[in-house]
């Protein structure tokens, strides 16, 4: 009986101890994604940082469902960015805004018709958005914001600027290296996931964020983000994704292009 109980005992213990290798293991493994994450993040912070210029053909799209409620819109640009002493520049030219939604589709069609020809300078702590369709003889300023939605009365987000979010990032993870597409090419890219919450955040408690970058050179090609905003017992999950279609860097382009036009009058909003 003795001897019956010690082999159970044993058996307990070798159970036991493979179970707490197997969970050190797996806390190792946890271990060495999360460091190859932020490494990865941190290698596409520096690509973003040296660049000189860059084109790009852009998207942004979101979707929102509450109930029945439904929408969704995508909103095509083009993206010039330069770096001169240090400074960088960014010029986004607004190429067309589709939208589907079941209610609130004067709201979707007043931003379709404001951002038709329209253009956004940002010149980092003050942006500047040229609206021909409201008028072709005033241009608007307003600060930018540290945060995912960068520019205040512009749904909108350029695909470089997540990298500047990237210190806010938790529970990052290294999910390996995949094939994406970008435009008619496909190519690789390291698959990061990690969230985010205030003040990246602004809409929701957190968001979960998926960023593919591209192995080549590190910039990010594409991010995904699903969140939950909760108010009054009722859910409405938003999901938005952004990234290029197609890009050049390093490319000729002159100080010019990022001059706003003379004459125009300037109206502030906070």
């Amino acid at each position: 009986m003795k001897r019956a109980l010690l082999i159970v005992l044993v058996i307990v213990a070798v159970i036991a101890s493979a179970l707490l290798v197997a969970i050190v293991l797996r806390h190792e493994e946890q271990r060495e994604q999360q460091w190859h994450a932020h490494e990865i993040l941190n290698e596409a912070k520096v690509a973003v940082s040296h660049l000189k210029s860059l084109e790009g053909d852009a998207f942004f799209s979101q979707s929102v469902q509450r109930e029945e409620h439904k929408e969704r819109s995508n909103t095509r640009f083009l993206i010039k960015m330069l770096k001169s002493d240090g400074e960088s520049v960014m010029r986004i030219d607004f190429k067309d805004y589709e939208y589907e939604s079941d209610a609130e589709r004067d709201a979707h069609e007043r931003m379709r018709v404001l951002l038709q020809n329209a253009s956004l300078f940002d010149y980092g702590n003050v942006c500047y958005v040229f609206t021909p369709k409201i008028s072709e003889e005033q241009i608007t300023a307003f600060s930018t914001r540290n945060a995912l939605f960068r520019y205040k009365f512009i749904p909108l987000v350029e695909p470089l600027h997540i990298v500047s979010l990237f210190d806010l990032a938790s529970n990052a993870s290294y999910r390996g290296v995949v094939n994406i597409s970008v435009g008619n090419e496909t190519v690789k890219a390291h698959e990061i996931s990690y969230e985010l919450s205030y003040p990246a955040i602004t809409f929701a408690e957190h968001a979960e964020l998926r960023t593919f970058i591209l192995a080549e050179n590190f910039l990010p090609l594409r991010t995904e983000l699903s969140a939950i905003y909760k108010h009054n017992d009722e859910n409405t999950r938003i999901k938005l994704c952004f990234g290029f279609l197609s890009y050049k860097v390093n490319t000729n382009l002159s100080a010019k292009d990022f001059r706003i036009a003379e004459g125009l009058r300037v109206i502030t909003r906070d």
